[in-house]
């Protein structure tokens, strides 16, 4: 069994637990290619790639010409078909058409390597791609559906690949629910985002840090910071904001994994996009709770899959600023109760965020 990961980019900064993913499953036997479109915009750490076996070596488009006119015309056939039911949507169907020679390349590398499944991240223009490339290919494919595809993607285009994917991988039940009400005979398969335990530091001292991981969209709703260190010093609560990502410090996930076992608090005041785009379930907060440091949240998607049980009592209403404080604060005032409820928290999510939770989704890239 060799499984090609496709992805548009790769490995990237803001998406480390593709790169996680890739190195839980070849310890757990799996053989895992990873193929990208390009280079990432926001590049991780580069002891990353060369953990996974990724130099940068993207397919252009003369290999990828080339390469397209090598295929049968059986296998060219179903990829210009499933481009054809992308017409529905016309920005997806425009890029379905202009990576279609590139698909065609990573295709081609696919058969060499004797790729058994394609399997991507991402539930839109990645999902084109790992289409096209299991079509090209004649290999079964599938992908992972967090969040922003599910919301933002034209509902027609979306089901047909819903439709055409050998399963749809869901790492939250919002996911599943979003999915499963676009194509009610879909294979889903309900498999959450694994945690690499033996990578995760030790908790710290705190250091009187409200901390913030993300990128800077409007999703993530870090200009509500600012209002929230506000309504929290009004409470008597002194925290020093401190935002690690894309638009704030763009450190490596090592030292990102320091700072965050040090940090007094983690916050992820997520909400809905005016483009409807949202959070599934962020790594970082998924990391931060089983670290065991004390993380608030807003109600969104996978969120409370997280939370609950032990810290149902940190989450607010999303744009709920007043709200969020008022959650914090009141966790801060009872300490004994707090550090009860994040040890109990902690011990649960590397229960259930373990890397066992991968068992079925090795199982679903063996089956034919």
């Amino acid at each position: 069994m060799t499984v090609a990961y496709v992805l548009t980019e790769f490995p990237s900064l803001t998406e480390t637990f593709v790169s996680a993913e890739v190195r839980l499953l070849r310890a757990r036997g799996v053989t895992v290619v990873p193929f990208s479109l390009r280079a990432p915009r926001f590049p991780g750490d580069p002891t990353v790639a060369a953990e996974v076996g990724w130099r940068g070596q993207g397919p252009t488009h003369g290999e990828g010409l080339r390469a397209l006119r090598r295929f049968g015309s059986g296998a060219r056939a179903t990829a210009l078909e499933f481009i054809e039911s992308q017409r529905v949507a016309p920005l997806e169907w425009a890029f379905a058409l202009a990576v279609l020679p590139k698909a065609a390349a990573i295709a081609a590398r696919c058969r060499t390597l004797g790729v058994t499944h394609v399997h991507t991240h991402f539930e839109r223009g990645a999902a084109i791609l790992a289409a096209l490339v299991g079509a090209l290919a004649e290999r079964p494919w599938s992908f992972t559906a967090h969040a922003f595809g599910l919301w933002t993607s034209h509902p027609e285009a979306l089901r047909e690949r819903v439709r055409r994917a050998a399963f749809v991988r869901s790492p939250h039940s919002a996911a599943t629910i979003a999915i499963r009400a676009l194509e009610p005979a879909a294979r889903v398969l309900e498999v959450v985002t694994p945690l690499e335990l033996d990578r995760l530091p030790q908790r710290r001292q705190p250091d009187g840090t409200l901390l913030a991981i993300a990128r800077a969209v409007p999703k993530k709703g870090l200009d509500l910071l600012p209002g929230l260190v506000d309504h929290l010093r009004r409470r008597g609560v002194a925290v020093r904001p401190r935002v690690i990502g894309p638009g704030g410090e763009p450190l490596p996930h090592t030292e990102t994994l320091k700072a965050l076992a040090g940090a007094s608090l983690f916050v992820a005041p997520c909400r809905v996009a005016p483009n409807g785009d949202r959070d599934g379930l962020p790594l970082a907060l998924l990391e931060a709770v089983a670290i065991g440091v004390p993380a608030f949240a807003t109600r969104m998607a996978g969120i409370p899959d997280l939370m609950a049980p032990h810290l149902s009592e940190h989450l607010a209403e999303t744009e709920d600023v007043v709200q969020l404080s008022d959650r914090i604060a009141r966790a801060l005032s009872q300490p004994e109760r707090l550090r009860d409820r994040v040890d109990a928290a902690r011990e649960d999510a590397r229960r259930r965020y373990g890397p066992e939770v991968l068992e079925p989704l090795g199982a679903a890239f063996a089956q034919p």
